[in-house]
């Protein structure tokens, strides 16, 4: 019976999403990823050794302020792609798994890097920026709609069992399949955790109720921001590398499963400009390293 199963499943045209899983958009991922792993273990260093400081680092400043937001637009772009794969497309299962897959892998690598935004602003001249405070808040709810856009996709992807006759004697049995469903819970708790810290942090500023107890000789409030700060880049950079490692795992399992029919190895529109988008910074970093390379 699982033999014939096997040479069913093989023998049913599915060519997966190319758009959401293809070589482009690993490409592009992996892009992302390297980088903001980088950028992480330097938000670390500042956090742990450099305790926060304010010292000048303009040779990364630039690079990081255009990858930045270049993730922030990223997010936005995959948030859109998931949500109108769930509601406008064919409502198969495959498809609203993989959308918010990709939306966790880089909505993650965003939330580890925030608190080095955070210093990034610090070390500003904020009354030479006109319009910074508002910029600042329009970043805050964009982040906060992208939050709130993939808790109500993976809520409803979870709670709604679509399927093709492929995913029904398919694609359900994959391990992977299991794996990214469960995954889909994270961002429950990555929500809240955001959500419940930027509460704490309005009602209590700007002195927390717990700093004298966490650090009884020092109240103020930067210690215990700092662990916060510390926790959001650890559990960011952890679930960024979970998710791209499950969505590599998905993309195997089905290459496998589907033969030549699946076409997630093959170049197109979507996944072409899924790594354009990154050019602006790949531009950047080019740029700073021939200003490294004059000087």
């Amino acid at each position: 019976m699982d033999r014939c199963s096997k040479e069913v499943c093989q023998h049913i045209d599915f060519p997966g999403n190319p758009d959401l899983a293809g070589i482009g958009v690993l490409v592009s991922f992996g892009f992302q990823l390297a980088l903001a792993s980088t950028f992480g273990i330097f938000a670390v260093y500042h956090l742990i050794v450099a305790r926060n400081s304010k010292s000048d680092w303009k040779d990364f400043r630039g690079v990081f302020h255009t990858f930045f937001f270049s993730s922030v637009y990223f997010n936005v772009a995959l948030a859109v792609a998931a949500v109108v794969s769930i509601a406008l497309d064919d409502k198969t299962q495959y498809t609203a798994l993989v959308a918010n897959l990709d939306l966790l892998l880089s909505l993650s690598s965003t939330q580890a890097l925030w608190p080095l935004y955070v210093l990034y602003e610090a070390g500003r001249p904020q009354d030479d920026i006109p319009g910074s405070t508002f910029r600042l808040l329009l970043l805050k709810t964009c982040l906060g709609l992208l939050g709130a856009t993939l808790l109500s996709t993976c809520a409803a992807t979870i709670v709604v069992h679509w399927g093709s006759n492929f995913e029904l004697f398919c694609f359900h049995d994959l391990p992977a399949r299991s794996v990214v469903s469960g995954l889909l819970y994270a961002p429950i708790g990555i929500t809240a955790l955001g959500l419940g810290t930027a509460a704490l942090r309005q009602v209590y500023p700007p002195k927390w109720p717990l700093a004298g107890i966490i650090t009884p000789e020092k109240s103020d409030k930067s210690m215990l921001w700092r662990w916060v700060h510390l926790g959001m880049v650890f559990l960011g950079l952890a679930t960024m590398w979970v998710a791209f490692g499950v969505l590599w795992m998905l993309r195997t399992e089905m290459s496998g499963l589907t033969g030549e029919s699946y076409q997630e190895n093959e170049w197109g529109f979507g996944q072409i400009v899924a790594v354009v988008a990154w050019l602006p910074t790949a531009v950047d970093i080019v740029w700073e390293m021939v200003k490294l390379v004059r000087q």
